[in-house]
């Protein structure tokens, strides 16, 4: 399989209207530092750990997570306590960040690694880097798969291709996002499928698609898409996002190098301009702003479905 990393990303970039030099995207919001104080720090029970494995290798578990996890609590209490979580172990800048970071759960090589080449490393000591992907599967695990690997995401199969709006080939190097989507959908259980197992494309300033995401109770596995302007237009899944419906509008939890492992409430003026503009502004790909798309999976969390 191709290198993981690439579904990702080098860092989103943002246009200065005054400049017209790409700034990071902390001028448009400051990320946390590395010191960030964070949860304190809850000691996990033998049952909370082995429902959760990779919970074993974080470098502590912040009360309100563990909490949150115990009772099984709504998928917004479990995304926002994972990154109080992690924010004390923030990499240093976007400019020192691991893109291909997971926590793997093979034996070969468990714990924080750097995933290239269907291959994991792993990190230096005191690292503790998750790529935006590897963020993407620690919120997914938490919500509704706890032992999902990391070399399940791109895995190309019968089962990957048998899901509906799955991509046609095994090309991880654009669809990573895609297939990750794919194989999730083929992972999961029916009652925790909400429409099926179906995939979905939508355009982020679509009215409808944005009602449809925003709809309180509705969460969505979702890979952002664009096409790249120095690569002849082809479209790559390079992103990957948590979406939550609320009574306050919809709700984002992703990881990039400059806001970490974030959860943020966004308007939908807000939601657009970020799946379009920030998440398009690239100095490598240059993407396309106006192609943004979103392929999404419809889910229930653990705890709508207990």
């Amino acid at each position: 399989m191709a290198v993981v990393l690439s579904a990702c990303g080098p860092e989103p970039l943002r246009p200065s209207a005054q400049t017209g030099v790409d700034l990071p995207l902390e001028h448009e919001h400051a990320p946390p530092h590395a010191t960030t104080p964070g949860d304190r720090p809850a000691a996990v029970t033998a049952m909370l750990a082995d429902r959760y494995p990779s919970l074993a290798y974080y470098p502590s578990v912040g009360a309100s997570l563990a909490e949150a996890l115990e009772r099984r609590a709504p998928a917004i209490a479990i995304l926002e306590s994972l990154g109080e979580t992690m924010a004390p172990y923030r990499w240093p800048s976007a400019s020192d960040w691991d893109r291909g970071g997971f926590v793997d759960l093979d034996p070969a090589a468990p714990g924080f690694v750097t995933r290239t080449s269907a291959k994991s490393v792993s990190q230096s000591t005191e690292r503790y880097d998750l790529g935006c992907a590897g963020g993407f599967l620690e919120g997914v695990r938490l919500l509704l798969a706890p032992r999902l690997g990391v070399a399940e995401l791109d895995r190309c199969d019968a089962d990957t291709f048998a899901i509906v709006g799955a991509p046609s080939r095994c090309d991880a190097e654009h669809d990573f996002g895609w297939l990750a989507i794919a194989n999730i959908a083929a992972t999961l259980t029916d009652p925790q499928l909400e429409r099926g197992r179906a995939l979905v494309e939508l355009s982020p300033d679509d009215p409808l698609a944005q009602q449809r995401l925003a709809q309180p109770g509705a969460t969505h596995l979702c890979s952002v898409s664009h096409t790249a302007r120095t690569r002849a237009n082809q479209r790559f899944h390079h992103h990957l996002m948590i979406t939550l419906g609320g009574p306050d509008g919809l709700t984002v939890f992703d990881t990039t190098g400059t806001r970490g492992v974030a959860v943020e409430t966004m308007s939908t003026e807000r939601f657009v301009r970020y799946c379009g503009k920030l998440l398009a502004s690239n100095r490598e790909y240059h993407y396309d702003w106006r192609s943004a798309r979103l392929t999404c999976l419809a889910v229930r969390t653990t705890a709508q479905v207990q």
